[in-house]
């Protein structure tokens, strides 16, 4: 096990018994979570991470007040790390099975959708080909939501949020994506760019793109990442808006 997969395990660990802790504070819909943990395609090159907000109703339900029991805790971040069963041998072909197309969850889905659409315009891969998920990275901002669907509270928000922003940080440094597609809108992504000491390296004044960013990897500035913040797409018009997150990668 790597020194990176020793930190994650860590801090999965320390956001569900933080959780667990406070959860007097949750609202009732909270008591049963759905958890999260970032997923790397076996045919990733470094083009493209992509983030959304939080998990929705993702793997098994779980039930909040079991996380102060340390084995359920290592059992379930285990789990985590293990959520989606490989298809053809790819964690993250669960977006499209064997088909090619996006699945019946996906296909309805605007956050894949555009994915898929800006996949295709940046030539990273063939979207006509049922591996096309397979050359991304995908994650969360928060890795905890509500299992019955939506997004978390401000305060489950506001629980795990510190071990979060460790876990996205490792994620990066970990895979070092050339491009970074934040669709979350910036409300949800400031403390992130705030942590990574982001430069903003264009001004925007598009409907959609709300920040174009460059993250360093490392003190040195070598190694950096173009990370477009994007509103989340649901309900917004998606050609218009792909073509200007393209454009925004292209800047």
């Amino acid at each position: 096990m790597s020194q990176v997969e020793i930190a994650e395990r860590g801090i999965l660990e320390r956001m569900l018994l933080n959780v667990a802790e406070k959860r007097r504070l949750l609202r009732p819909r909270e008591m049963t979570l759905a958890t999260f943990a970032a997923m790397k395609g076996v045919e990733y090159h470094q083009e493209l991470m992509v983030m959304g907000r939080a998990p929705n109703s993702w793997g098994k339900p779980c039930q909040t007040a079991d996380f102060a029991d340390p084995a359920v805790r290592k059992k379930t971040v285990e789990a985590m790390l293990h959520t989606s069963e490989p298809h053809s041998g790819c964690p993250m072909r669960w977006v499209t099975g064997d088909t090619g197309s996006l699945n019946a969850y996906t296909r309805r889905s605007a956050f894949w959708r555009v994915i898929q659409a800006v996949v295709r315009k940046l030539a990273i891969a063939d979207v006509e080909t049922p591996g096309w998920p397979s050359s991304l990275v995908w994650t969360n901002i928060y890795k905890l939501a509500p299992y019955e669907g939506g997004n978390p509270s401000a305060r489950l928000c506001r629980f795990q949020s510190p071990e979060c922003l460790q876990l996205l940080e490792l994620e990066i440094a970990e895979w070092k994506p050339k491009r970074l597609l934040v669709l979350t809108g910036l409300d949800w992504a400031e403390g992130l760019l705030e942590r990574l000491h982001a430069i903003e390296t264009a001004s925007v004044g598009g409907r959609f793109v709300d920040r174009i960013a460059d993250l360093a990897l490392d003190d040195s500035r070598r190694d950096v990442v173009r990370c477009v913040v994007a509103k989340h797409p649901q309900g917004k018009p998606e050609e218009p808006m792909v073509e200007e997150v393209v454009a925004a990668f292209r800047r």
